[in-house]
């Protein structure tokens, strides 16, 4: 009885403090060559606890269209989920690098430009929405070669009392069957004239 007052509260201490301790993600996308590689990384207790998911294996070929159409129609009900998710992440890196190669030196320095002015729209909406704590934008511009290759690396810290509401949320939108059913037994107060 006494052990039982003192493990109660202290194992209710420890849950709380692995509730509020966040869970870091690390996103890691490179294109280059034509081949493209995302690596996501996450870690959490200060480091103890790191798998690794990687959602692209270039082994398998994941061409089934009818999966990714309904993935993309799936979207819109989930606007409300990211910007749940929106208001509750921590950006604590932001690294963009982009090399960009034409043959023609006067349509780089035009696509250059381009691009620098999508990149800065894209950096102003960040800022102006969240505190980074660094941020690297990088445009290189290559001559005399046809080439591209980005690099995009993004740290992300969210609680994990978040991620348990987000998966809850998750599983709530998509639970199955009809949402104006009718109950197997019909009575007279219905529709039907029995």
């Amino acid at each position: 009885m006494k052990w039982s007052l003192v493990l109660i509260p202290l194992i209710s201490l420890i849950i709380v403090c692995l509730l509020i301790i966040p869970m870091k993600l690390d996103l890691l996308y490179i294109f280059e060559n034509g081949k493209s590689s995302l690596k996501i990384s996450t870690s959490y207790l200060f480091g103890l606890i790191k798998p690794e998911i990687q959602p692209f294996d270039n082994k398998k070929d994941n061409n089934n269209m009818k999966e990714k159409s309904k993935g993309l129609k799936q979207f819109n009900e989930y606007v409300e989920l990211i910007d749940y998710i929106w208001e509750r992440i921590i950006i604590e890196r932001f690294e963009w690098k982009t090399n960009i190669g034409l043959l023609e030196p006067h349509y780089l320095s035009i696509l250059y430009g381009f691009l620098w002015s999508i990149k800065g729209l894209i950096v102003s909406y960040l800022m102006s929405k969240k505190e980074i704590d660094y941020m690297k934008v990088d445009i290189t511009p290559l001559y005399n070669t046809d080439a591209i290759a980005i690099r995009f690396n993004c740290i992300i810290k969210i609680r994990m009392v978040y991620i348990i509401n987000i998966w809850i949320r998750i599983i709530k939108s998509n639970k199955g069957g009809e949402e104006n059913g009718r109950p197997s037994n019909r009575r007279l107060d219905e529709n039907y004239n029995e």
